[in-house]
């Protein structure tokens, strides 16, 4: 079996390659100081990377990582630029359910109010 470091090495290997869950997963470990120091400039970096390719959970960790540096105002952007951009995917999740028959049209009207916050259902 490997050691931590190989698999270190292997991350930045794949982040060399701009690979987007390699990008995050490293910038994770350097967030929480798992398996390398603690770095939270590294991991911004990472994080920022990853963040091009259009993911919502690099984002979320950037804006956790801006807090733990108390650049709060960075934070609750990041964290809403995230959640909006959750509410577009999950949108197009539901599009394309229905494009392939697996939800009805009513299911789609539903899911869509509860996504916007409409708990009545109507």
């Amino acid at each position: 079996a490997g050691s931590s470091s190989d698999a270190i090495d292997y991350l930045w290997k794949a982040c060399d390659k701009d690979n987007p869950r390699a990008l995050i997963f490293l910038g994770w470990l350097y967030q929480m100081g798992e398996g390398v120091e603690k770095d939270f400039k590294q991991a911004a970096q990472l994080y920022e990377r990853a963040i091009v390719h259009d993911y919502v959970v690099p984002m979320l960790y950037l804006s956790r990582l801006r807090f733990q540096e108390r650049r709060y105002l960075s934070g609750v952007w990041l964290d809403l630029k995230a959640r909006w951009r959750g509410m577009r995917i999950a949108y197009e999740d539901v599009d394309d359910e229905r494009m392939w028959g697996y939800l009805s049209e009513d299911d789609v009207a539903r899911y869509k109010n509860w996504l916007s916050g409409n708990t009545r259902g109507d």
